[in-house]
């Protein structure tokens, strides 16, 4: 009885115990177990691993590849006319569309230009970049994408072999103008002239905001030679009346096929350095040092330039101060064929408008 009575005391002091620190959360162990434990089933510890295979592809030995060739001509993308690497600006490709694939050449660059150039206006498409660079100042202007040349007095005459001499025979000799407009305010004009033998230029003169500049050259400066690849050749020529002389270095090492916006014509293509020198200033100006000038003659169209790359350096003094010009430019045909160039019409005098008549007198 006392041992009940003992019981209940200490059942009692724990009610009160447990009733005097309540608890308003649960506990929760935690303790670190690795990932391959925790989320691994135990059940499956003891199921075979399918062993690893580690494939290596070897390539076939070339007889075996020869034996047995895919046909993939189903996957096999339409083949694009062939791009060739050029340092030269690239063309805007919307100003001049290329040759469909597949078109063909007339035929291979004659030596000799036998047929004279057909007059007309030509389209020329350019690209590149004019450098202005003046009392410490430098200006950047894009080059005009789009110029006109018009070629006009296509003459064929028979001259002397030997000037002066003509116990020595004669030979056949054309000249023409190309008369290219840059801007409605510049225009250059340059008269070339060609024989069995060679194509010089005559003279050469820019008309810039009405002021006209320039040489007629003798004797005239040749810048193509009839002897072909791997020919070599030095111009040179002088304006005795404004003290000016301009050489000319001409090479020939290829011919080339130019893509006149869509029209294929090959070349003859001379790579040249050229100076024009003021013997009175001491200036002179033509292929930008260390660089040189590419110019595809189309042989077959009576001498015209097809295209041209062209890296000039220009010095000129206005107002007491040197202005030096950089040109960095590329530019070709618009087609082989020019359109017509419009006669300009004879104004007829204007007709007197008949005088009015008399007033009849007399009485009625």
């Amino acid at each position: 009885m006392r041992r009940l009575g003992v019981c209940l005391a200490i059942l009692s002091v724990l009610a009160c115990a447990c009733a005097s620190t309540p608890r308003s959360h649960t506990d929760i162990g935690m303790a670190r177990v690795g990932l391959t434990v925790a989320f691994s089933n135990q059940a499956l510890a003891s199921a075979p691993v399918p062993p690893r295979v580690i494939v290596v592809l070897i390539p076939a030995p070339p007889s075996l590849l020869a034996e047995r060739v895919p046909d993939l001509t189903p996957y096999v993308a339409p083949s694009l006319p062939t791009v060739v690497p050029t340092t030269t600006p690239l063309l805007p490709l919307a100003l001049c569309p290329p040759a469909l694939p597949g078109a063909s050449v007339p035929g291979a660059p004659p030596l000799i230009i036998d047929t004279p150039p057909v007059a007309g206006t030509y389209k020329m498409v350019n690209s590149g970049t004019i450098k202005v660079t003046t009392d410490g100042f430098t200006f950047n202007f894009p080059y005009p994408p789009l110029t006109t040349m018009v070629v006009k007095d296509v003459k064929t005459s028979t001259v002397d072999t030997v000037p002066g001499v003509p116990s020595l025979g004669a030979t056949s000799e054309t000249t023409f103008e190309e008369v290219t407009t840059l801007t409605p305010t510049d225009v250059i004009t340059e008269t070339y002239e060609y024989s069995a033998s060679q194509l010089a230029l005559v003279s050469h003169y820019e008309t810039n905001a009405g002021k006209t500049t320039g040489d007629t050259f003798s004797p005239p400066v040749e810048v193509y030679d009839t002897g072909g690849v791997g020919t070599s050749w030095e111009g040179l020529g002088a304006d005795a009346a404004r003290l000016e002389a301009m050489s000319f270095e001409g090479a020939i090492h290829a011919t080339r096929v130019v893509d006149a916006c869509g029209s294929l014509v090959d070349t003859m293509e001379v790579t040249s350095t050229s100076t024009l020198a003021d013997l009175q200033t001491a200036q002179t100006s033509g292929t930008t040092p260390g660089d040189s000038d590419i110019t595809d003659v189309a042989t077959g169209l009576g001498g015209l330039f097809a295209a041209r790359h062209f890296q000039q350096t220009d010095v000129e003094t206005v107002n007491n101060a040197a202005v030096t010009i950089v040109y960095n430019v590329t530019s070709k045909l618009d087609g082989l064929t020019p359109t017509p160039t419009p006669t300009p019409t004879r104004a007829s005098a204007p007709v007197a408008a008949p005088a009015p008549a008399a007033a009849a007198e007399g009485t009625s």
